[in-house]
């Protein structure tokens, strides 16, 4: 067991969450399904309706007699200390002044920040982590891809919208954000019909030169002249005790608001935490360098970014330096 309480003070946090948290779950072999770990699957991976009574009971086994072990493997993660960790933040940081040419950090607000919800982290034990989170392979760190970091600022452009309301709300927003003004849905409305509809040509060029790639002439763009949207990662901590990784739950109610609900755990980015974004902007348009990354910092500030924005996650406040 002390080897193991190591491992979770230093080693790789990615591999430590998803390898070694569920290091002695029974393993099946074979029935023809994509395998690991030398022709075997973890039990867990096979359907509900296709176990044997045999691997039933081999489940429930497991799950009654690793609660007390998950539960400490949890409680390790929590307590993990940052000062383990920045030689790497050193390294992604030194990586991304190589590759990005625009960069500005982020502090992570209350209540902190989830990303990579969606990704299945669960064998029904109790004391578990229920909820996934998603951490760069190589380092360990905590990462927002760049193709998510795109997707969101992606969301706030009319291009791909379809609700005509929604699509003329963008349109406002993002003239608004590109001219430092306060929100206003009527701001084409107040102007001049051909005036309008050259701001909106602006900012249809603008979305097709950062996210397709394309110029305003219509050419496709070399990949040297493109825009580019790296990865996000966490770079220092200043929450108390040097920690990084806090703890949090929901507690879903379903279709019952009377419904005693069953509290389901994650773990979070903490407060104090402070994010890289990191992009390689071009002027190919109308707008120049400086405006898009102004743009960018915006949307991310006003919206957040990774899950759970709707209840207050993922809020950041953009660094002066």
């Amino acid at each position: 067991m002390q080897q193991v309480k190591d491992n979770f003070e230093k080693g790789n946090i990615s591999w430590l969450f998803t390898k070694e948290y569920y290091n002695n779950i029974p393993l099946v072999e074979g029935l023809n399904r994509p395998v690991m770990d030398f022709g075997y699957v973890p039990l867990l991976h096979i359907k509900k309706e296709d176990r044997t009574p045999q691997q039933k009971t081999d489940l429930k086994n497991f799950q009654a007699g690793n609660a007390k072990g998950l539960e400490q493997k949890t409680k390790w993660l929590y307590q993990k200390k940052w000062s383990n960790y920045n030689s790497y933040a050193k390294l992604l940081t030194e990586n991304a002044r190589f590759l990005a040419k625009n960069s500005f950090a982020a502090t992570v607000q209350n209540p902190g920040l989830l990303f990579g919800s969606g990704i299945t982290h669960e064998s029904g034990s109790e004391g578990e982590v229920k909820i996934g989170f998603y951490f760069d392979h190589a380092t360990g760190l905590v990462v927002i891809p760049g193709h998510s970091i795109k997707g969101l600022i992606r969301s706030r452009f009319p291009g791909l919208i379809k609700d005509p309301k929604i699509k003329e709300r963008n349109y406002c927003e993002i003239h608004c954000l590109l001219n430092d003004k306060d929100y206003d849905e009527h701001v084409f409305e107040n102007m001049k019909k051909e005036d309008a509809d050259a701001a909106k040509k602006i900012i249809e060029e603008l979305e097709n030169e950062m996210f397709e790639g394309i110029a305003s002439s219509g050419e496709r763009l070399s990949v040297y002249e493109e825009d580019i949207f790296y990865s996000a990662f966490v770079i220092e901590s200043h929450h108390s005790r040097d920690l990084f990784l806090g703890k949090d739950s929901i507690t879903p109610h379903g279709n019952d608001p009377l419904k005693n609900p069953v509290p389901l755990p994650f773990i979070k980015l903490l407060t104090n935490t402070v994010m890289q974004f990191n992009f390689t902007f071009n002027k190919n348009g109308d707008i120049p360098v400086a405006k898009k990354l102004e743009l960018v910092k915006k949307i991310i500030s006003k919206y957040g970014t990774g899950a759970k924005t709707n209840v207050g996650y993922g809020q950041v406040i953009i660094n002066n330096n």
